[in-house]
């Protein structure tokens, strides 16, 4: 996952409040059995090769998601219970 806010969002045509952008889905995960999808081509921004064309995590648990660790740490708390 990528995080996208501000101006880089904007000019991927995001939101721009952004979020996690998701690059790649492994087959048989617990993601590709919930629908998420990764990029699905790939742009040059700055120096950096960003994929696009994949889902956009924004929030979970009505929480906004700013960081990939947010992400983990949040999904941890959820198979803790």
């Amino acid at each position: 996952m990528v995080p996208v806010f501000g101006d880089l969002a904007e000019l991927l045509e995001l939101p721009k409040e952004g979020g996690l952008l998701i690059q790649d889905i492994s087959p048989g995960s617990s993601a590709e059995t919930a629908g998420l999808r990764g990029a699905r081509r790939f742009v040059i921004v700055g120096n950096a090769e960003v994929g696009i064309g994949g889902d956009l995590i924004m929030a979970l648990d009505g929480n906004k998601v700013d960081k990939t660790d947010a992400l983990t740490a949040s999904l941890s708390k959820k198979r803790g219970r």
